[in-house]
Order: structure tokens, then C-alpha cells, then sequence
């Protein structure tokens, strides 16, 4: 009795364990997964992005297409979105749950016909969330125009603020991930002096360039450089002439030895005419190359961003005025030769802010003017020979939008610029398209009651971007420096930490019968898995054919595997009987449901139409009648049992109830036709015999074989089986203890 107890209580825990690990698995057609532990020191983190690095494995598909994230009740769909990823790595950001303390998540591969399902709007923040903000404002005009990043990851944004007497300074502020304040630099020559654009070397130090008062002009092309705690290093006018001049552009480009690249505009000669500036200069400022670039010369050009190719072509955007103001892209060689240029501009007018260069092709963005008062934002793309790829343009819901800044990612675009809305007021605005330049959100920084505008931006490169700008906080016209922290993912003081673990070996079930050919979590091993009748707990009926055996001797076998996965258990000897319609091979001849009583080659279990419950004989067919019986019967076809039986030629045409209703007219012998009055004589004999004393009713006699897995599917047959073995056991135990 304690032996007994001990095997039920184990099956039960058999039974318990196995449903428990089916139900872990997310779905058979995924063969693997790894247990993603979460270890997260801080507090309850609801719906938060982990960012993930998934290392390639053989039996996961080249593109990572079928990667799935479920939750740990082995249930839930957790959404995810792919990065990037290369042949040895993937980084996948998840959203999820990460409690504090341990969890873990699971990520499913293996299927090769699984299509991608990652989505960055439905896993990431959208829209951007704004966290944080700085305003500096002063009396006069202040403003944010570029942002750069130095390598401990602090923000340097560089712009303009008052310094006094009317008059403005260069400013540079040093701000922490956080957008704290750390340092302040104000470089001024007690005129209007500007910081257009930023770069920080590689020991940290500002390159500050823009424009200030040399002492032959008030804005002459000004390079200044400070070191990384705030001391001057050096301060240099560029070409002092009696004309304006100024470093325009909102970027420079820093080389790794620590070389950088500019461009500005330059008016030289008495008619102070601008035109593009270029140049190369070393590390303490002084020129390696540079060139003046005048398209249409007269005119007024601006340079406003730079950038340079893999091969050290440069690139550059701007605007030129001929007459009215168009947009303006030109690549040179790095000797500085001109390569190409294109003009860009609407109806009335054009002007270009940015451009970047990302997989090898060249992004530019701006504005173009329909009218003095339809702007719409612009992103063009064009190959590095030149020639467009695609254009872009973008009106929102209100009357303008500008893009001045761009940043090219794995998700699409990201853009900073500024929206009107329909009470002409702007904002400093985030704009973000897909790669099919779908919009997915645009969102505006708090500016209360008041205007302002973006201008340039940088990331940090984990989709947390700090945008610089403005807001008039302190009225109409009065700007105040703005930058803002935004982000597309939530944030954690903490970052959990995770850990991949080892393979697991799921269901690959091939032949979808729900047993997979190495078991484990689908359940029990299949025994052929490219076999979709055969699996554990079936039943099929054949004929053994062994040695000393009788031939078409009907067999029952139960499928139970061996370590071959092919062996079938024979449980039953059952003889050969009639066949009948009942979905068996009851005959044992290898065929099911072959009736066929009256000999017309059409199947009765399936085609013969006029088998009908009216008739109480079976020899019917959809255009034939006969009846198999004794003297002066009739059969269809030729005369097979020797005796006085004839051959009723076919009725076609006819239907069911007319063959009917012609046999119970007692003219059964007459051949042809539909109609009693037009059938011809051809036996001579006046009427049927009785029917119902000459039919032969088909009855079988001999062992029915009841097929379960027709009745009652296999999973289910296996999970009641296991239920009607639980509850014994149950009974038996409280038997015991009630003993």
C-alpha cells in the first residue's frame, strides 16, 4: 500500500510539473530561449526600456527577426525594438517591469519563419518627454545656438549672452547629464561679440568661433579657445580688414588630432558683399587651408554647417542670395576644389541650416518659403556624387515649421527647429520621422505663455537629446538663453544590470501534432515528427502482415516511443469485419469508409446523393437505381448473379425524388426515362418483388473499432486521462489516511 501511495503521489507530481513547464513555454514554433535575469538595486520601475545586448546565436535567424520577449508567467508579449546589429550582436531595447531586487524575462529564437515584430513607437517614449530645462536670462538677448558634447558625456552649449553696456559677449556653459549648471565661460570685447558655434578638443578645452571687434570692424571672424577649467589659450582674428566678416556656421568639426574645420561668410571689398568662408586650422588656430567661396558674386552667402566624408571631402550648406535667398549644398575635394552645388528653394525663397553625412550619403535640412508667409521644413537626401535620393517636406498643423538641426539614427530622424501655431506664437520644437520619413510625434517645449525657438542639439546617444534655443520668458523680442533635456525612454537614478543565461531547448515540433521531437517543455517526445498521425497515445488500425501470422488480421497499435522515436506498442488483435460508414477501416484492407453496395463505382459513405433515408434499400445512385436481391430484382451494370435479374440503363436526368417516385409507381420494369408514360417495356416482368423481404441491409456483424483520436482530440484525450489519474490517486490517498 505505501508503494502505491509513493507511485501516485509521484504522478501526480509528474502530472503537476509537466502542465507548469508547458505552460512556461511561450509558443512550440520557437525552439529556444535564454532566462534574461534583472537585477535592479533601486525602486519599481513600471514599463521601463532596458537596453539589451544579444549576443548572435547559430540557430537564430541572420537579421534577429525572430526574436520574442516574453514575460516570466511565460505569457505575456513584452514589446521590444532593435537598434542595430551586426553578425555578432544585436542591441535590443525591451519594455517591462523591473521590480526591485531579482526578475527575469525570457527572449525566444529558433523560428525560422518568424517576420519581424520590432516597433520603436510601441517600445519607446512617444512622444519625447521633456525632463528638464535651463533658462538663463539676462536684460538683453540671450541664446543657445550650438551644443557639442565633451568625453566624460557633459553638455557644452555655446551661444550669446549680455555683458553689459548694450553690448554682448561669447558665452560657453558647461552643464551635466542632468542639465546642472557646472561652469560658465563669458568671452567679450565689450562689443557685440557672438559664439556661433562650439567644439571641444580631446583634452576637453572649448573652441569658441564666431565674431567680435578687432579693432578694424565690429565683427570680424573670431576663433577663441579656453581650456577645460576655464582658462584663455588663445584669441585670434581672422583676415581684419575694414569689412564685416563672421563664423557663421553652428558646428565645427574636431579631427582626432585635434585639427578642426569651420565655415562662415566673409565680406571683403567696399561693397562688403559676403561670401562663404571655409577653413581647415590646427590646433592653436592657425590656418592649414581655406578657401572663399562666392557662387553668384554681388551676393550675399552664408555658410552654416560643415561636414566631411570618410574620405576627407567637405561638405557644406548654406544659403545665397540671387535675388531672393535659396538654399545652397556644395561638395569640394579636400584640396577645397569644388566638386558640385545645388540650389534649393520654394516659390519665394530658400534657406539651408544643417547638413550631416550618415552611412555614406548626405542629409541637409532647412526651409523653404511658398509665399512671405507658408514656410515648410525640408529634409533632402542625396548620394556623395550628388544626385537626390529623396526630398522631404513638412507642414504642420500650423502656418511654418523650420528644421535647423538633425540627428540621423537607427529609428529615423530626429529634427530640432521651431513650429508657428495658429496665434503666431513658436515654440522650441522636436520633431521625429521614421525611415520612410513617416511622422511620429511632435513635441514642444514648455514655454509657458511665451515664444521661443530650437536651434542645434546633440545626444548622448541613448536617445536622451539636449536641444539649445531660446524663449522670451521676459516679453516680445527680449530671448533668454533655453536648453532643454528630452527623452525617449524613461529614466532610473540606477540602471539595472542583466545577465543572459544558458540555452534552453524548446518545442520544435515540425509536424504541428504538439509533440516536439526533443520533448522538454512541449511535453512528451514525438515519435516521428514529420508524421502528423503519429504521436504518443494514438490508435490506428492495421494489418500486421508478421510472420505466422493471418494475413488482414486487423490490429490496434498504441504509439509509445523508444529511443528511436519509432517503436508502436501493439496492444489488440481485432478480426476483419464489413465495412460500414463510420469513419473506420473496418474491413482492414488499409482504406476507410470504401462502400460502394451497389456496385456504380461511386462511393455511398460520400458521392451517392440518392442514398436517402426515404429508401429502405441501399442500391441507389445520383442517375441510376437497383436493387440487389432475388428473382426479378434489378442491379445496375451487367447481370453478376447469374440468376433472373436485368439491367436498368441509366436515367439520366433524373433526380432523386423522381427515381423515387418511378419505383414506387411499380415500374420498376421499365428502362428509361423520367416519366412512367414514356418508359419502354423490357423484361416483361409487371412489378417489383416485395422490397422489403428482398433487400440486403448491409449489416455487419463482428468487433466495431472506436478510433479516440477521432472523437476526442489527442491533448485533450492526454489531459483527461491524466485528470481521471489524478483524482484516483486523490481518493486513494484520503483512503489511506483515513485508515
Amino acid at each position: 500500500m505505501k508503494a502505491l501511495k509513493f507511485i501516485l503521489m509521484m504522478l501526480l507530481f509528474t502530472v503537476i510539473y509537466s502542465s507548469l513547464a508547458y505552460a512556461e513555454w511561450y509558443n512550440p514554433d520557437w525552439g529556444f530561449r535564454r532566462e534574461i535575469a534583472l537585477s535592479n538595486p533601486g525602486v519599481a520601475l513600471d514599463d521601463y526600456q532596458v537596453l539589451l545586448d544579444i549576443s548572435y546565436d547559430s540557430d537564430m535567424n541572420y537579421d534577429y527577426s525572430d526574436l520574442r520577449f516574453i514575460a516570466s508567467d511565460g505569457v505575456t508579449i513584452l514589446p521590444f525594438w532593435i537598434q542595430s546589429y551586426d553578425a555578432s550582436s544585436a542591441k535590443v531595447w525591451v519594455k517591462t517591469d523591473v521590480h526591485p531586487g531579482s526578475s527575469s524575462i525570457y527572449v525566444y529564437y529558433g523560428n525560422p519563419s518568424a517576420f519581424l515584430d520590432s516597433s520603436f513607437e510601441n517600445t519607446m517614449e512617444v512622444p519625447a518627454i521633456e525632463v528638464a530645462s535651463d533658462t538663463w536670462a539676462t536684460s538683453g538677448v540671450d541664446v543657445a545656438w550650438s551644443l557639442t558634447q565633451d568625453s566624460q558625456g557633459n553638455i557644452i552649449a555655446g551661444g550669446k549672452g549680455y555683458g553689459g553696456k548694450g553690448r554682448d559677449d561669447m558665452v560657453v556653459m558647461k552643464y551635466s547629464k542632468d542639465l546642472q549648471r557646472l561652469q560658465t565661460i563669458k568671452h567679450g570685447t565689450g562689443y557685440h561679440d557672438r559664439c556661433y558655434g562650439v567644439g571641444v578638443d580631446s583634452q576637453g578645452n572649448y573652441i569658441m568661433a564666431g565674431s567680435g571687434y578687432s579693432g578694424n570692424y565690429f565683427t570680424d571672424m573670431w576663433l577663441v579657445k579656453y581650456s577645460a577649467s576655464g582658462s584663455k589659450l588663445w584669441s585670434k582674428f581672422l583676415y581684419g580688414e575694414s569689412a564685416q566678416s563672421e563664423i557663421t556656421g553652428h558646428n565645427i568639426v574636431v579631427l582626432p588630432d585635434d585639427s578642426f574645420w569651420l565655415v562662415g561668410s566673409d565680406a571683403r571689398g567696399s561693397a562688403h558683399q559676403d561670401q562663404i568662408y571655409i577653413g581647415h586650422f590646427d590646433k592653436n588656430g592657425n590656418i592649414i587651408k581655406d578657401k572663399f567661396l562666392n557662387p553668384y558674386p554681388g551676393k550675399y552667402d552664408y555658410g552654416r554647417a560643415i561636414a566631411l566624408d570618410t574620405s576627407g571631402n567637405v561638405y557644406i550648406s548654406g544659403y545665397i542670395n540671387r535675388p531672393n535667398y535659396k538654399g545652397y549644398v556644395a561638395k569640394l575635394d579636400s584640396n577645397l576644389n569644388l566638386v558640385w552645388q545645388k540650389e534649393i528653394s520654394g516659390a519665394y525663397r530658400g534657406f539651408l541650416y544643417d547638413l550631416k553625412i550618415y552611412n555614406d550619403e548626405v542629409y541637409i535640412t532647412g526651409r523653404i518659403d511658398e509665399s512671405t508667409t507658408d514656410f515648410r521644413a525640408i529634409l533632402y537626401k542625396y548620394d556623395l556624387d550628388g544626385n537626390i535620393i529623396w526630398e522631404f517636406e513638412y507642414n504642420g498643423p500650423g502656418p511654418s515649421d523650420s528644421f535647423y538641426d538633425l540627428i540621423v539614427d537607427e529609428a529615423g530622424f530626429l529634427l530640432s527647429g521651431t513650429q508657428k501655431d495658429v496665434n503666431n506664437k513658436f515654440a522650441q520644437t522636436l520633431y521625429r520621422f521614421d525611415k520612410n520619413r513617416n511622422h511620429i510625434y511632435t513635441a514642444k517645449a514648455d514655454m509657458g505663455s511665451y515664444s521661443g525657438a530650437g536651434t542645434s542639439f546633440v545626444t548622448t546617444g541613448d536617445y536622451v537629446f539636449f536641444q539649445g534655443g531660446y524663449n522670451n520668458v521676459n516679453g516680445p523680442g527680449k530671448h533668454n538663453w533655453h536648453v532643454v533635456k528630452w527623452t525617449e525612454r524613461k529614466l532610473a537614478d540606477v540602471e539595472p544590470i542583466f545577465n543572459v543565461g544558458e540555452e534552453e531547448t524548446g518545442c520544435t515540433d515540425v509536424d504541428g501534432d504538439g509533440f516536439a521531437i526533443d520533448g522538454g517543455q512541449c511535453g512528451p517526445i514525438d515519435c516521428d515528427d514529420s508524421d502528423l498521425t503519429q504521436y504518443p497515445g494514438t490508435t490506428k488500425v492495421t494489418d500486421d502482415n508478421l510472420p505466422g501470422g493471418n494475413v488482414g488480421e486487423c490490429q490496434v497499435e498504441i504509439s509509445q516511443c523508444d529511443d528511436d522515436g519509432n517503436y508502436y506498442y501493439i496492444q489488440e488483435k481485432i478480426a476483419p469485419v464489413s465495412e460500414v460508414c463510420d469513419n473506420k477501416d473496418n474491413d482492414c484492407n488499409n482504406v476507410v469508409d470504401d462502400v460502394d453496395e451497389d456496385y456504380d463505382e461511386i462511393n455511398d459513405c460520400f458521392d451517392d446523393n440518392c442514398l436517402d433515408s426515404v429508401l429502405d434499400f441501399i442500391k441507389l445512385n445520383p442517375n441510376q437505381y437497383g436493387q440487389n436481391g432475388d428473382f426479378g430484382a434489378f442491379e445496375i451494370g451487367k447481370n453478376n448473379d447469374k440468376s433472373l435479374v436485368y439491367d436498368m440503363d441509366v436515367t439520366s436526368g433524373c433526380t432523386c425524388s423522381q427515381i423515387v417516385t418511378l419505383l414506387d409507381a411499380g415500374e420498376g420494369h421499365l428502362t428509361k426515362g423520367c416519366s412512367p408514360s414514356l418508359m419502354e417495356e423490357f423484361t416483361g416482368v409487371s412489378a417489383n418483388p416485395d422490397r422489403s423481404l428482398n433487400r440486403k441491409n448491409g449489416k455487419i456483424v463482428g468487433r466495431l473499432i472506436i478510433d479516440l483520436d477521432e472523437i476526442i482530440p489527442p491533448s485533450t484525450f492526454f489531459i483527461l486521462i491524466i485528470g481521471i489519474l489524478v483524482i484516483i490517486s486523490a481518493n486513494v490517498i484520503i483512503q489511506n489516511l483515513k485508515k
